[in-house]
């Protein structure tokens, strides 16, 4: 037999040291290239100003209710950097399901099928990821 290939194997172990802020109080995090974080982390590099590097990876909210795990939600900048290390947060939609959020400006329960309702229920509070479930590249080819 071949070997099977898994999405799990293809993502590469989440280093957090490519995690940066400009400082303790930003509302922002950014997911940094690794050559790009050893630069910008460097302690001989202490007169280095950085404007602006890497991608928007999370974003402090004060929307999310008051006993939220966490108040950072997943910027759009690097949705798709962080993605693959998100595990708990994540729901798959069919693809009708996937269109309906398009027509809709809020969802909620009412406009998600059984098997999303299902998957909803068991999350923490706070903000997901609703991905495609297109195993067979049907519609994200």
């Amino acid at each position: 037999g071949g070997a099977s290939s898994s999405k799990a194997s293809s993502v590469p172990a989440f280093n957090p040291k490519c995690l940066c802020q400009r400082n303790s109080n930003s509302k922002k995090l950014s997911f940094l290239a690794p050559s790009v974080a050893m630069l910008v982390q460097n302690p001989r590099n202490d007169r280095l100003k950085v404007i602006h590097c890497g991608l928007r990876a999370f974003e402090r909210t004060e929307s999310f209710p008051k006993d939220t795990k966490s108040k950072d939600r997943v910027a759009q900048d690097g949705a798709m950097h962080v993605l693959p290390f998100l595990s708990k947060q994540t729901l798959k939609a069919s693809a009708v399901q996937f269109l309906t959020f398009f027509k809709v400006t809020s969802w909620k329960f009412a406009v998600m099928d059984e098997s999303l309702k299902e998957q909803a229920q068991k999350l923490d509070k706070g903000g997901c990821a609703i991905v495609l479930d297109d195993p067979d590249r049907k519609v994200s080819e």
